[in-house]
């Protein structure tokens, strides 16, 4: 019985482990269905295009498939960041050539705000740069000066890249190509220059600043010469003025040059430096500089009022357009090449736009004696008589021409030392003061062209070579008359100087002393009459009066 009953058990245990055995198999077959069936799944995803597909449908799958990642990343890099951001950044670049593939989804939130940004920022650049390029040609040369500082701060500098790296752009060629700068330019040079320069004096900061090197200060930007006894020397620019200025309220720093300089080249139609210089000659030539040390012209900076500048006055006694005719005869081939065409006897703004700063227009103003004032009363009648000269001339001109050179010869020479004579009275005339008309009068015995110079003889009028006394007097009037001795002179009206000149009558005015009557005049008379002890002081009184007269040349 016992025998049987260990039989018993015996039977069912081998029943029971056939039956596990049977349900093991059973279980690896399935599992075994299940991983063919899930590699079979695996290889129809790895053959087929990528697509946008859908989200996880849940949390579980996503954490699942995020688990699964990191684990072949784990494994594959082992767990070596390096190794993982080159496996990542590989995975990326491939998957950034897919169509549906968004890179911005696979940063951080942080990262993704910045790419926002900087995406913004660009466009706004490549917007304003288009802009300020325009449709091509000539850029404004303040939308240059832009560019260029543009280009100076936002360029990147490149740095310096491995050999596999040798063939690929720069970082400073993207940037140039992403905002639309052009490589070429010269404002993307000018700024890379600018930056370059900024950059080293930036470098330098805190280094004593040496004799000779550009500085700003208080009084404007100028050039560090000394510092002694807290006393520091600068000369400011541009107008090379040396100023002292105290250490302590000086505010010296090195100068730092600016990002947005842009020089452009020299326009070709631009006036030439020589012609500049003999235009102002030309000006201080033929003007007057004050003599008065306390007569100056101060000219000051406009954008650096500590600078000013001095020198005596120039008076302009002439128009413009007279200064102009001068000028065409002394420079006849620069005034044909800046000369307004359509109107030639103009002053041309070239001319007028160079004159010295310190020049301004003369006012007629004399010592305010008899004589000067007298004299400067007289001489507005001068116009009229310069006039009435230049017609006698015209006419005695065209009468020299209608004369025959070989019969006439005595007459044409004293014809033509006629018009000589009244050119020179013109020459006289036309001087703008007292002085030089004085000195143009003894011109053939004044040599050196100073009145202090001057012959006694010339001045008291008795010299034979000089004076206006030998051009009118024993001049031209001579040919206007006949003189017979023990007659009155006759005129010649059959004389080619004679004229409708000589006939019309012109104004001019003068000063005159009159004595006018006084009550030491009246006493004195009473004195006469009543008593002859009586004898007031006799003082004659006088009126200045300006007086018209009316004449003949």
């Amino acid at each position: 019985m016992c025998g049987d009953f260990d039989s018993l058990w015996e039977n069912l245990y081998a029943k029971a482990e056939s039956k596990m055995l049977s349900d093991k198999l059973e279980r690896l077959s399935v599992s075994e269905r299940r991983v063919a069936g899930h590699e079979a799944r695996g290889e129809e995803v790895l053959d087929a295009e990528w697509e946008e597909g859908d989200e996880f449908s849940n949390a579980n799958q996503k954490s699942r498939a995020k688990k699964s990642v990191l684990e072949s990343l784990e494994k594959s890099s082992g767990k070596s960041t390096k190794r993982a951001e080159s496996i990542l950044s590989g995975v990326l670049t491939h998957l950034t050539k897919q169509p549906d593939f968004n890179e911005e989804e696979v940063i951080s939130d942080n990262n993704r705000e910045k790419i926002s940004y900087v995406d913004r920022v660009m466009e706004h650049a490549s917007n304003a740069v288009k802009s300020l390029k325009g449709k091509g040609g000539t850029i404004p040369k303040a939308a240059a000066r832009l560019l260029t500082g543009f280009s100076a701060i936002s360029i990147p500098q490149d740095q310096a890249e491995s050999d596999d790296d040798e063939k690929m752009p720069s970082f400073k060629t993207k940037f140039m190509k992403e905002v639309g700068l052009n490589p070429q330019a010269k404002y993307v040079k000018e700024g890379l220059k600018n930056r370059a320069e900024f950059d080293k004096v930036i470098a330098r900061h805190g280094e004593e600043i040496q004799s000779g090197e550009k500085i700003v200060c208080r009084a404007g930007i100028g050039i560090f010469r000394s510092r002694l006894d807290g006393k520091l020397t600068v000369t400011l620019l541009p107008w090379l003025t040396d100023v002292t200025i105290d250490v302590s309220s000086a505010r010296m720093t090195r100068y730092v040059p600016a990002l947005d300089e842009y020089v452009r080249k020299t326009r070709k139609d631009k006036i030439p430096l020589e012609w500049i210089d003999i235009i102002d000659n030309f000006w201080r030539a033929h003007n007057h500089t004050s003599p008065n040390k306390k007569d100056i012209a101060i000219l000051r900076h406009p954008d650096y009022p500590r600078q000013v500048k001095t020198a005596p006055k120039i008076y302009q006694t002439k128009t413009d357009n007279e200064l102009w005719s001068d000028f065409q005869q002394l420079h006849p081939s620069i005034a044909d090449k800046i000369k307004n065409p359509n109107l030639p006897d103009k002053c041309p703004r070239v001319l007028a736009k160079h004159k010295p700063w310190e020049m301004t227009k003369a006012k007629n103003s004399s010592c305010h004696c008899s004589k000067c004032e007298g004299m400067s009363a007289f001489l507005r009648g001068e116009s009229t008589a310069i006039s009435l000269l230049h017609s006698m001339m015209d006419r005695v001109e065209e009468h020299v021409r209608e004369l025959d050179v070989e019969e006439d010869e005595n007459e044409i020479s004293r014809c033509n030392r006629g018009v000589r004579q009244l050119r020179s009275i013109c020459d006289v005339l036309t001087q703008p003061s007292k002085r030089e008309k004085c000195v143009e009068c003894m011109k053939p015995c004044l040599v050196s062209g100073k009145i202090e110079d001057a012959k006694e003889s010339c001045v008291t009028g008795e010299c034979q070579s000089c004076g206006l006394r030998n051009l009118w007097q024993l001049g031209v009037r001579r040919q206007l008359f006949r003189q017979e001795i023990g007659q009155d002179p006759i005129l010649h009206v059959s004389s080619p100087f004679y004229g409708e000149e000589l006939t019309e009558t012109f104004e001019w005015r003068y000063y005159s002393q009159k004595r006018s009557p006084t009550l030491s005049t009246h006493a004195q008379q009473v004195a006469e009459d009543d008593d002859e002890e009586y004898s007031p002081t006799a003082s004659a009184s006088r009126s200045l009066t300006l007086e018209t007269k009316r004449g003949t040349l």
